[in-house]
């Protein structure tokens, strides 16, 4: 479980670093340079995010088992709340709750009846924060995939990026998403990136009247 909290922490940090970072505010200048700017930054976000996201939400499942000793439960939500924090100062706040099939609060996972899990959250650190509000279904033992729906932000230096998560089906005994997409809405304009079972993926997006289609590599987060 050591290594699934490191593993937590890695992925988080590299989802707010790569994408935070990427999202920079551009200086006043040529309209044309401002545009291809805030357009790289809208393809990097969802490149990072997408290549990082389904490592984060099977580190988050990880957890449930073992949850850190200092956590502390809240009776009348239902939710227990802990802390990580990086070695370079991110600080990340975590909310997990379990549910069984009829939508009963189960204090702990149980890996027979536990049903859906619930996760809340947020980031901060030097780039700016990041949230997430998850809810994650087939987390019982003999579920082969998870299901994972939500939304959350991303914010640096003054500007918001939003994303959604929509069916989003992670294999627990396969390398990538099988299908499902993660959404982005950065400078009014909404990229959606779609899952399909491997390592390649496909986003698209409409700017300023043309359509745009690009590729990702999950394995390293990077446009191709």
């Amino acid at each position: 479980m050591k290594f699934k909290h490191l593993l937590l922490v890695v992925i988080v940090v590299s989802m707010c670093c790569l994408v935070l970072g990427g999202c920079k505010k551009v200086a006043d200048g040529d309209n044309d340079n401002n545009d291809l700017s805030n357009r790289q930054n809208l393809e990097k976000g969802i490149a990072t995010l997408g290549s990082q996201f389904f490592g984060f939400v099977d580190a988050m499942y990880g957890m449930a088992a073992a949850i850190p000793a200092d956590a502390t439960y809240n009776n009348g939500t239902g939710f227990w709340s802990f802390s990580v924090t990086t070695l370079t100062g991110e600080s990340i706040d975590v909310q997990m709750k379990f549910l069984d099939a009829s939508g009963k609060v189960q204090k702990v996972y149980n890996p027979v009846t536990t049903k859906k899990m619930l996760l809340k959250g947020d980031m901060t650190g030097v780039f700016g924060t990041m949230t997430f509000d998850l809810e994650i279904t087939g987390v019982e033992a003999a579920a082969s995939t998870l299901t994972v729906n939500g939304s959350g932000t991303i914010t640096y230096m003054g500007i918001t990026g939003k994303y959604t998560v929509a069916n989003v089906k992670i294999p627990k005994n396969a390398a990538y998403p099988a299908s499902g997409t993660i959404s982005m809405t950065m400078y009014g304009v909404t990229i959606t990136l779609t899952y399909n079972g491997t390592n390649m993926v496909t986003a698209t997006y409409t700017w300023m009247g043309h359509s745009y289609s690009i590729k990702i590599n999950l394995d390293t987060g990077t446009l191709v």
